[in-house]
């Protein structure tokens, strides 16, 4: 589980830097106020390793779909 904890974390702070990149660039992605490029916090101590890799899994999802919707704004102006 470590290992998938990890390769998720790493997978958050890619994306997260990809979209942060774009959206100081060209505006943001999200209508919200809310930052979605911060991610969610995760706390080792209190949280199983089940919901932690779920909390990751979750941020890599939104990052993932807003990274998705950067490329095609780039795409297709």
């Amino acid at each position: 589980m470590d290992n998938e904890m990890e390769r998720l974390q790493d997978l958050v702070f890619r994306l997260r830097a990809k979209v942060k990149l774009y959206e100081d660039k060209f505006g943001p992605l999200n209508n919200s106020s809310v930052d979605i490029t911060k991610s969610e916090v995760v706390n080792e101590e209190t949280e199983s390793t089940k919901d932690i890799i779920r909390t990751l899994f979750r941020s890599v999802s939104k990052l993932g779909f807003l990274w998705n919707k950067a490329k095609h704004n780039v795409n297709h102006p």
